[in-house]
């Protein structure tokens, strides 16, 4: 039951990757309500979001792997560490790379 909860959870990232890659504004990253930044290309920037996103989702789907033993023992720490310090890189890699990179000068 923990794997497809978390598959569900990983999943849900990829889903926002592709409404992120479809969009025709720029995409909020923190929440969707909030206003977007300002970027040079709108396309280019939910792409290299979308890619981030897609990213995201299948390393947190990979890091869920030891949740298909009903008793995963100590490898249950494989998926708490791995979405923790994946979701501190996912916030690395927006600030520092993709939004630099794409914010109207």
């Amino acid at each position: 039951m923990a794997f497809v909860l978390w598959m569900i959870c990983s999943l849900l990232m990829i889903a926002i990757g592709i409404r992120t890659w479809f969009a025709k504004e720029p995409a909020g990253f923190f929440t969707f309500d909030s206003e977007p930044p300002k970027v040079d290309d709108a396309e280019s920037y939910n792409h290299d979001l979308a890619k981030l996103w897609w990213g995201y989702g299948v390393f947190i789907a990979a890091c869920g792997i030891p949740l298909i033993n009903d008793n995963p023992g100590i490898w249950f720490v494989i998926p708490m560490l791995g979405a923790v310090f994946s979701s501190i890189l996912l916030l690395i890699v927006y600030s520092v790379f993709i939004l630099p990179r794409h914010r109207k000068k």
